[in-house]
């Protein structure tokens, strides 16, 4: 992540549903938390719960929102 977290979420908001989206969210959430944007790491956790509710995802947005 280059410091363009929020750039990369709006790019995510202008996807329609695909394998592409999700894909981007998993990168997000991820990249997000590995560089310290919490607060978008936590939204992309949080929409991939909702897809898919396995516990990585649950653990992921807990982690982010206590960073």
């Amino acid at each position: 992540m280059n410091g363009k977290a929020r750039q990369a979420w709006e790019l995510y908001l202008k996807m329609d549903t695909s394998n592409d989206s999700f894909n981007l969210l998993q990168l997000i959430a991820n990249d997000c938390y590995k560089a310290g944007s919490f607060y978008y790491s936590a939204k992309a956790f949080d929409v991939l719960e909702r897809l898919d509710p396995d516990p990585e995802y649950w653990e992921g947005k807990r982690g982010a929102c206590m960073g």
